[in-house]
């Protein structure tokens, strides 16, 4: 039995979004550019990548054009965000389990995590003892222990985010950018601002500096929510030096 056949006008989202009364109102305002906002000052352009609950580069030339990659969850690939990491890092204890892989000290530590007897539980876990939706991204921080305490898978894990996550931002530079240029890649979300471990954000910079040698990465030492902000000057056309910056920073982390 094959599928029904679709009727009407074929539709993508992004003409319908073309064609909404407002749309000539509205500027493409993704969840990356609050991170760029904190950074360097775009004069000659920058790449942000966020990387937290979700991933997202975004790009920016001189001239005002933008491209971007990720940031339609598991659709786009999106890698190099806390959840995508996790989920490997459990695939990789997984393996170990059942001799696919090598052993790892990431078993244990998912295991005291959320109390299970055995690895295998965590469906159990998921479908049944979770008082709410399981949030793999929360183990996170534990992949980055184990890689610090010289864990080989967890070190692996985040070697291959950290090249996925170059292969996006390397993505938006060729599309805006010369091999030649300095390019700013702002850095911001719990996995570059928190993470523990330095082999994802290493892996990044090799990768892209093989393209791109005058990289410049930035990571972020302020809150989303200050850029967020920061945007929201913008679009009122309120004019934010250094200092009101460091100054709203200084409020946030305080």
């Amino acid at each position: 039995m094959g599928f029904p056949a679709r009727t009407g006008t074929k539709t993508s989202l992004s003409s319908a979004r073309s064609s909404s009364p407002s749309a000539a109102r509205k500027k493409p305002c993704w969840s990356t550019t609050p991170f760029w906002r904190c950074g360097p000052a775009p004069t000659k352009g920058v790449v942000a990548l966020i990387g937290g609950a979700g991933s997202n580069c975004i790009g920016m030339n001189r001239a005002g054009v933008i491209r971007k990659a990720w940031g339609l969850g598991p659709l786009s690939g999106d890698r190099g965000n806390a959840g995508a990491i996790a989920l490997d890092a459990i695939v990789a204890a997984m393996k170990g389990v059942d001799g696919r892989g090598p052993r790892t000290t990431l078993e244990e530590k998912f295991k005291n995590a959320l109390g299970l007897e055995a690895l295998e539980d965590i469906i159990e876990h998921d479908f049944y003892d979770c008082p709410r939706p399981f949030n793999p991204g929360a183990l996170a921080p534990l992949v980055f222990e184990a890689a610090n305490e010289g864990d080989g898978e967890a070190v692996r894990v985040l070697r291959e985010h950290g090249r996925a996550a170059a292969e996006a931002a390397t993505a938006v530079m060729r599309a805006l950018f010369s091999p030649g240029d300095e390019i700013p890649l702002v850095l911001g979300g719990s996995v570059y601002q928190k993470g523990a471990n330095p082999t994802l954000v290493e892996t990044l910079r090799a990768e892209v500096a093989r393209e791109f040698p005058h990289v410049r990465l930035v990571i972020l030492k302020e809150p989303p929510i200050l850029g967020a902000l920061l945007r929201g000057f913008d679009e009122l056309k309120i004019k934010t030096g250094r200092e009101l910056i460091d100054r709203l920073g200084g409020a946030f982390r305080a």
